[in-house]
């Protein structure tokens, strides 16, 4: 997989699941990615758009699906995670 900001960034190390590179509709360049909570069950975003570890972007996705005004990274992202899911079933 390409990473814009780099395959060592904090948001990787950390475990979180990359789900490949993105433009913005402003033209930043992101890399999607997404933290599952085992926790609570609820998977978060961690979309990475800067080369220093505190650069990136965390929230919860089940609140931004019921938001109508999403950015399309987040509905990216969202839809890469589904993606994601299906293909990765236990």
């Amino acid at each position: 997989m390409k990473f814009y900001h780099g395959k060592n960034h904090d948001m990787w190390m950390k475990g979180c699941i990359p789900l490949g590179q993105f433009i913005d509709d402003i033209g930043n360049k992101l890399d999607l990615g997404v933290w599952e909570d085992n926790r609570d069950g609820e998977p978060s975003f961690a979309v990475v758009y800067g080369d220093v570890g505190h650069q990136y972007i965390s929230g919860i996705l089940s609140l931004y699906k019921e938001q109508g005004n999403r950015t399309d990274y987040q509905d990216e992202t969202i839809k890469r995670y589904n993606e994601y899911k299906k293909e990765n079933k236990e």
